[in-house]
């Protein structure tokens, strides 16, 4: 109970912070509680379990927080706590390019009335064509949102540059701190 007092007061603080000195509001703040949660929602011992449980404490904390999170090879089983509880999800497209995922589940993702978001990496030289498939499959589906993430803290190494990890005797070890400056629109 105090850590999660103390956690929530932290988010309050933060929020607060970034609508008094920067005029961001609501609609701008996306708070992702876990990266790639995979399994059952249900499931004390699942990632996905954890996912969910931090999306209703965030709700409980403050009903305009928005929370996101990009479901790891999701069942359609396991769809409804993520639509219950979730107001943009991030799902893992190439599953449904390759087949991988029933098609019928797109649906289900872009009538839901939820924000669906591009899995989105901009500049993962390995795979660029994958990810620009990626994005063409999103938009052919409906599901026209996408966004980079910042996260308020590194595990390690330089939380700006996501191939730090990739460097020798690196202490990295995440490739998602990470923001990156759109030229085109001019937005980070």
């Amino acid at each position: 109970p105090e850590w999660k007092r103390c956690y929530g007061e932290r988010i309050k603080a933060m929020v607060a912070h970034l609508n008094e000195k920067y005029g961001i509001g609501y609609d701008r703040i996306e708070l992702k509680t876990k990266d790639e949660p995979n399994g059952d929602p249900a499931d004390p011992a699942s990632p996905a379990y954890g996912a969910v449980e931090a999306a209703k404490f965030l709700k409980q904390l403050d009903p305009k927080l928005n929370v996101t999170t990009n479901p790891f090879r999701m069942q359609p089983e396991f769809l409804q706590p993520y639509l219950d509880n979730f107001d943009m999800l991030e799902p893992e497209i190439r599953r449904f390019m390759n087949g991988s995922a029933d098609i019928a589940m797109a649906d289900r993702l872009r009538d839901s009335g939820k924000k669906i978001g591009s899995y989105t990496v901009f500049v993962k030289q390995n795979a660029p064509q994958q990810y620009r498939r990626g994005y063409w499959f999103n938009m052919n589906h409906g599901f026209w949102e996408y966004y980079a993430v910042y996260g308020l803290i590194a595990k390690s190494g330089d939380s700006f540059n996501s191939y730090d990890k990739n460097s020798p005797k690196s202490k990295s070890r995440a490739d998602w701190n990470a923001a990156y400056h759109n030229v085109r629109t001019g937005q980070i």
